[in-house]
């Protein structure tokens, strides 16, 4: 059956291109993320849980601000330059040329505000006023890791996967000498010179990328014309940009609660130590998107119903896949850490960041379908509403600690989803298989099943057949639902 599957799935050039994309990028993601989750690791086990709690907010802050500049252009270069490149190069430049050059002087007043504001940026996000030099470093991390993030989101359209799997390898090897050591030798200070230094040179590896893919299709920059783009920028990167100002910094407020509570680096540490957890999920799914983001800008409403579930369906499944195991048995894979973080608030934490880890593979093929057809003030809004939910969930549940934190994110993707998801399927942003279907419901209700089961205090050979039992329903229901529509009629 499986044999089947492949052969069904691999029998076009569209889907052999996307079949070597995926391997380029698991290739790339899967050693950067082995080894960052490795350095991630050694960090953890050696420095003290107030310090790991203080780098964890560190990391925060440092996607949070980064994203600011690199969410809406990263993704407007991905979604045009992938849909022209093969008809119109003249506009792929001033697209190309206008989205680096508002993405560079973002960065560039990201850079000045911060260090412009370094006390009160200490004292209110990082909650300790002494953090001066490491906020300077802070905001040369977030520079270079914009522009970074810029430059693969570029790569991406052109389809440049073999090079962002180059990138992604360089980032994991240098992660150990570079984070690791300045982390134990220095401290926290050591972790955000390392930080600076790892952005920069994954900058200087992808800018060289990027330029070969310039030279390779003919284009370069320039201020010529893109005043003619501008209306880009209004349609598609305004949306995108404040998605991202709502979501980024969403989660820096709730992480700030969490550490200005009682015992707050404490309980910021279990919190990001727990959700190391989810960079397995994320690796596989970050793959995935990659490689499926500028085929589902152009094949969307082209009733492909086997890519519309590898689109949708694919991130989804492999998030519940993954999750399981976290829920199942986050004792086990806690023993990976240090002695200190043994105890029944990070296995509890483990679980629960692994439901809201499904919740966000859920969206992830919906985000894709959004940018295609061009609704990204639907995401708008639904971000806007996510994150007020996710505040108040985490201003009224800080109180049991990381726990807390975990819960206030499971919350707020809950109560969001009744409320967007409905409306999504009437804007037919997907079909409504996707979630009132059968199989659907029925995978559903096995997550809610499978994460009452961690109130029950379950020894460890019931929780293994129970988690093999999970696996194996998963598994059938997910074949039968590809299967169901791969026969359905295809326009």
């Amino acid at each position: 059956m499986i044999k089947k599957i492949i052969d069904n799935f691999l029998k076009s050039e569209l889907q052999v291109k996307i079949a070597n994309g995926v391997l380029w990028s698991f290739f790339g993601t899967l050693i950067s993320r082995g080894f960052l989750f490795l350095t991630m690791i050694l960090i953890t086990n050696t420095v003290s849980l107030k310090e790991f709690g203080e780098i964890g907010i560190i990391k925060s802050i440092i996607v949070t601000f980064s994203l600011f500049s690199v969410a809406s252009f990263g993704v407007t270069a991905t979604r045009y330059i992938s849909i022209y490149k093969g008809k119109d190069l003249n506009k792929v430049s001033k697209i190309l040329s206008l989205t680096y050059l508002s993405t560079f002087i973002i960065s560039v007043l990201i850079f000045l505000i911060i260090n412009i504001f370094s006390k009160q940026f200490a004292t209110h996000l990082i909650n300790n006023e002494s953090f001066l030099i490491e906020t300077l470093l802070i905001s040369i991390a977030i520079f270079f890791s914009a522009l970074n993030g810029f430059q693969n989101g570029a790569l991406v359209g052109f389809e440049k996967f073999k090079s962002i799997a180059i990138v992604n390898i360089v980032n994991g090897v240098l992660a150990i000498p570079i984070l690791y050591f300045s982390t134990i030798f220095y401290g926290v200070i050591g972790y955000c010179s390392g930080m600076a230094i790892l952005f920069f040179l994954l900058f200087i590896f992808s800018s060289y990328f990027l330029n070969n893919a310039k030279k390779e299709a003919g284009i370069r920059y320039g201020l010529k014309g893109i005043k003619e783009e501008l209306s880009v920028i209004k349609k598609f990167s305004v949306p995108s940009f404040l998605g991202g100002f709502i979501v980024s910094p969403t989660i820096l407020i709730c992480n700030s609660i969490l550490v200005k509570s009682d015992n707050g680096f404490v309980n910021m540490a279990i919190y990001e130590a727990a959700f190391n957890f989810s960079i397995v999920a994320m690796t596989f799914n970050s793959m995935i998107g990659q490689v499926i983001y500028p085929f589902a800008v152009r094949l969307f409403n082209k009733n492909n119903n086997k890519f519309n579930f590898f689109n949708l369906n694919a991130p989804w499944l492999i998030g519940v896949f993954l999750s399981l195991f976290l829920i199942f048995l986050p004792d086990i894979f806690s023993m990976i850490f240090d002695e200190k973080y043994h105890n029944i608030k990070m296995y509890n934490t483990v679980s629960c960041i692994a439901i809201f880890i499904i919740f966000i593979s859920h969206r992830q093929g919906i985000s894709r379908n959004l940018a295609a057809i061009n609704k990204m003030w639907y995401s708008f809004f639904d971000n806007f509403i996510w994150s007020i939910l996710a505040v108040l969930f985490t201003y009224f549940l800080v109180y049991e600690g990381s726990l807390g934190r975990a819960l206030a994110f499971i919350g707020a993707y809950f109560v969001n989803s009744f409320i967007v998801l409905p409306f999504y399927v009437n804007k037919k942003v997907f079909n409504k298989d996707f979630i009132y279907s059968r199989e659907s419901i029925l995978i559903w209700l096995l997550v809610l099943i499978s994460f009452t089961t961690i109130f029950l205090n379950l020894d460890l050979f019931c929780r293994l057949l129970l988690l093999l039992t999970s696996l194996l329903l998963l598994s059938f229901i997910s074949i039968k639902w590809f299967l169901r529509l791969s026969k359905s009629k295809e326009a």
